[in-house]
């Protein structure tokens, strides 16, 4: 799984625990477009397909998350690939940084319609 992300990935992994991994695969409730934008440097962001995911976790806790999917040439990069972390993909205008982890996903009691436990 962290193969297909960047460095955080372990570090994400960690904190979201390893013993916390979902018996089964994300509901993909949702999806949203990240368009490639120009950067303050005058390099681009790739954009991308956001996945908004929810299920249970290892735990038996519910989650909402965003993984971010991009191509770079022929490979697939992800952003957030522990999708149970409850972490979000923030969105930025032109010109800034490109998107980057954020919290505010969610964790908790609800993990909204068309998801376990919603």
């Amino acid at each position: 799984m962290c193969s297909l992300s960047d460095g955080n990935c372990p570090i994400i992994l960690d904190q979201a625990g390893r013993d916390a991994v979902p018996p089964d695969p994300p509901t993909v409730y949702a999806t949203r477009v990240l368009q490639p934008t120009r950067l303050a440097n005058g390099g681009w962001d790739a954009g991308g397909l956001v996945l908004q995911v929810c299920g249970i976790d290892g735990r038996g806790r519910p989650y909402r998350s965003e993984v971010l999917a991009f191509t770079t040439g022929s490979t697939v990069t992800l952003i957030n690939p522990v999708y149970w972390s409850g972490m979000g993909i923030a969105s930025v205008p032109d010109g800034q940084a490109g998107p980057s982890i954020a919290a505010g996903a969610e964790r908790g009691s609800s993990v909204g319609e068309g998801c376990p436990g919603g």
